[in-house]
């Protein structure tokens, strides 16, 4: 890991989402907000407490696992590997988006550390607004504090 990230890391704006193995390209990290709280950790702490993480063949999901599938796919993007178009996309300048079944999670890029930053169920075709105003809104709380380290 690179010594700007431990800096993020250690200073609680950011934990790692997974395992960062040297010669990765990527860190996938969780954005910490200024109260402790990790949003995307916590919605998915809060579907695997309602079992949506685990959903059955009624899903249409065959009862994958989200949280496998996305460790997974983010895992292969980390060390640089194709990954499928349909997990991912850029939605702006800043914010990325990716999708997990009926999980969606928005994102931004900074350096070499892909930070996780909201999360929702998808109900609709479109990305809402306000989830996109939510991340973007968060990408600039994120740049703010880091200027201040």
């Amino acid at each position: 890991m690179t010594k700007g990230l431990n800096n993020l890391v250690d200073n609680g704006l950011l934990e790692l989402a997974m395992y960062y193995r040297p010669g990765d390209k990527y860190a996938f990290c969780f954005y910490v907000q200024t109260s402790g709280r990790v949003p995307v950790k916590n919605l998915l702490e809060d579907l695997n407490r309602t079992g949506k993480l685990h959903e059955s063949e009624s899903k249409g999901w065959g009862g994958k696992n989200v949280v496998a599938r996305l460790f997974r796919t983010i895992g292969n993007l980390a060390q640089g590997k194709v990954v499928s178009r349909s997990f991912y996309k850029k939605l702006d300048k800043t914010l990325w988006q990716f999708t997990c079944y009926d999980i969606r999670f928005l994102a931004f890029h900074d350096g070499n550390a892909i930070v996780l930053v909201s999360g929702f169920e998808k109900k609709t075709q479109e990305t809402p607004e306000k989830e996109k105003k939510k991340a973007r809104k968060r990408h600039k709380e994120y740049l703010k504090r880091k200027r201040q380290l």
